[in-house]
């Protein structure tokens, strides 16, 4: 069907810059890569911006299918399923936390510290992405079901503009100093602006704004400016460092029309659909939520393993702890065709 055409390089798309992400973090916190392949790493930006996009895609495709009342028992359902996958995880993240706590030892401040963060932001790194999609979808449904679509795109702008503000061009704006006072007392609650509010809602709202709209342009063209604004992305990035606006460019402006041109794209192409396209959109999730397992979690309560990750040259790592996170998620995949129970895990 010409749907599942549409979705098959979506998936494809999914798995191969989740598996960027995961590269990545590999890279930065355990194989310390440095020159060029720390600049080719650096394209994981794109991974959950493109993820936030298809999300609201996929949703918003199947939304506007549904009659009346049934769009919210759909919404509400999809609710529920982002609420009991991130339980699921964070109740193995915060095992793991617990006993890093037990091993090392920790102080009242510290589980304080802690007990706020997963309050306001995530119970882990990585997988703030749930809580974040699903504050994005939610926000987004109720301007399109109680607003205009307009308002849905002139509250993305607004988001989008003030979350990069405060993100790659901080140093920028704080040199006001009501927006410096305003920003520090932010972060002191809510700890960054990487969030659903901020991140999440403006790129679910351009997979909104490609489900809404049939793409006429050619699939050449398309690519043509996904190509042509990855190359600004990439000048983006190299301003905000050059020029020390911020220590962080996962929040450039460039991203929003590069991410729209990707997604409107892969929902251009259309590829016959397999089952290899299945397993990817299956193991995207999984490689995602639990590579944490392995990169910091683990590592966080074993000396044992962290020495043994050391021993190890840069290439090795490389291979080895991501090549574990697949066979991992690859595994739990198996084991759900028996255990109904770990389909909660993705």
């Amino acid at each position: 069907m010409v749907e599942r055409k549409q979705y098959a390089l979506l998936d494809v798309l999914k798995f191969l810059l989740i598996g960027l992400i995961m590269l990545s973090h590999t890279a930065n916190e355990h194989a310390h890569l440095t020159g060029m392949w720390h600049y080719v790493f650096s394209l994981y930006n794109f991974g959950v911006p493109f993820c936030f996009a298809c999300s609201g895609y996929l949703f918003f495709s199947k939304v506007k299918t549904l009659p009346g009342n049934e769009k919210s028992v759909y919404y509400k359902k999809y609710s529920i399923r982002l609420g009991k996958m991130y339980l699921a995880w964070s109740i193995i993240y915060i095992s793991f936390t617990i006993c890093s706590w037990l091993v090392n030892g920790v102080t009242s401040d510290k589980i304080l510290s802690s007990i706020h963060g997963w309050l306001v932001y995530s119970t882990y790194a990585t997988i703030w992405f749930v809580p974040a999609l699903w504050i994005g979808i939610s926000i987004t449904y109720w301007l399109w079901k109680n607003r205009t679509c307009r308002t849905v795109l002139i509250v993305a702008s607004v988001l989008f503009v003030f979350g990069n503000l405060m993100g790659s061009y901080v140093n920028f704006v704080k040199s006001f100093d009501i927006i410096e006072a305003f920003h520090n007392g932010y972060m002191m609650v809510f700890r960054t602006f990487r969030n659903g509010v901020f991140n999440g809602v403006p790129f679910v709202v351009l997979g909104f704004l490609v489900a809404k709209k049939q793409n006429t342009w050619s699939p050449r063209t398309n690519l043509l400016f996904v190509l042509l604004f990855t190359f600004f992305v990439v000048g983006e990035c190299a301003v905000v460092k050059f020029c020390n606006l911020s220590t962080m460019t996962d929040m450039v402006f460039m991203l929003a029309p590069a991410i729209y041109f990707l997604l409107l794209w892969a929902t251009k192409v259309e590829v016959k659909y397999n089952n290899l396209f299945l397993w990817m959109r299956n193991m995207s999730m999984l490689v995602f939520l639990s590579q944490r397992i392995f990169l910091s979690a683990i590592p966080s309560i074993s000396v044992g393993y962290s020495n043994w990750i050391k021993s190890m040259s840069q290439l090795q790592i490389m291979i080895v702890l991501p090549l574990m996170t697949l066979l991992f998620s690859w595994t739990i995949i198996v084991l759900s065709k028996r255990i109904s129970l770990l389909k909660v895990l993705w």
